[in-house]
């Protein structure tokens, strides 16, 4: 079975997450691994719902925009706001946080995550922050190893204690990135 765990953060400022386990999809069981970064973001810093709106009516055809102009009966320069209010669009609306849904309250702000990359994404070369190192390393030993190949009861039992350490590592998650957006806001000041 996969499970995500958070692996640290990038120089990028992008916050990695691994999804791996044993699977058994062809009769035997396969180790899998899969990574994920996503950008925390706050309201302050994200596009408003009326802004988002303008740039998707810029992407859209023609005949979607006179579609939408009838059904709220407003001209087209309106368009916009008329779809920013009726939508009632929010944050997660306007951006891809499906990646990471959380919403996380840092000192009374509360921020948000947007998908920037998934799948078999390699994030060696880019990290500054390690949930732990070491076990960053030895996940990426077993992926390089074994990555969609039969594995031994060895194997599992590894992944299984890696998962077991993951969890140990960061007991607390949201606190782990509390703390890490805590230091990109004082770096930026």
């Amino acid at each position: 079975m996969r499970e995500k765990y958070l692996i640290g953060a990038t120089k990028d400022n992008e916050i990695v997450f691994a999804d791996f386990g044993i699977e058994t999809r062809n009769g035997y069981p396969e180790f899998v691994a899969s990574f994920d970064t996503v950008r925390p973001f706050n309201e302050e810093d994200a596009e408003s719902a009326e802004d988002y709106y303008e740039r998707l009516i810029d992407e859209m055809d023609a005949q979607w925009c006179w579609d939408k102009v009838q059904l709220y009966d407003c001209a087209p320069s309106e368009l916009a706001t008329y779809l920013a209010w009726e939508e009632e669009a929010d944050i997660q609306d306007i951006y891809d946080c499906s990646l990471y849904p959380e919403i996380i309250d840092v000192d009374g702000v509360n921020y948000y995550f947007e998908s920037s990359a998934c799948g078999q994404h390699d994030t060696r070369k880019d990290m500054r922050f390690y949930t732990s190192k070491n076990l960053y390393n030895k996940l990426h030993e077993l992926w390089d190893a074994y990555h969609l190949k039969r594995v031994s009861q060895e194997v599992i039992d590894e992944v299984q204690q890696l998962k077991r350490d993951l969890n140990t590592a960061v007991p607390n998650e949201k606190a782990w990135i509390r703390k890490y957006i805590r230091k990109l806001r004082s770096e930026n000041e």
